[in-house]
């Protein structure tokens, strides 16, 4: 199993939006095949800033993800509204 973490900040006048997409692309990320888990979460001191955080089932679920068309629609939708580049970070579970 890996589990993503993905920092995604929001241009602080474009949260709500940016938050919009995001739950969309969630619930249908959750349909992949693979998923074991997708949270959306946005932080309580800066409601500009969100994580995921998303469980599959191994690296190639991951990969068919990252290259289906909800993915590339989320990124077009929201990339002008972010103030950074989203950090997205991959690990696995120890014990």
């Amino acid at each position: 199993m890996l589990v993503v973490l993905a920092t995604i900040t929001a241009q602080p006048d474009h949260a709500h939006a940016v938050r919009d997409v995001l739950s969309a692309l969630a619930k249908t990320s959750r349909q992949d095949d693979g998923c074991e888990g997708y949270t959306l979460t946005q932080s309580a001191d800066d409601p500009a800033v969100f994580v995921t955080v998303e469980r599959w089932r191994d690296a190639a679920a991951l990969e068919a993800h990252m290259n289906t068309p909800h993915i590339a629609k989320a990124f077009e939708r929201a990339g002008g509204m972010l103030a950074a580049k989203p950090e997205i970070k991959q690990y696995t579970p120890v014990g």
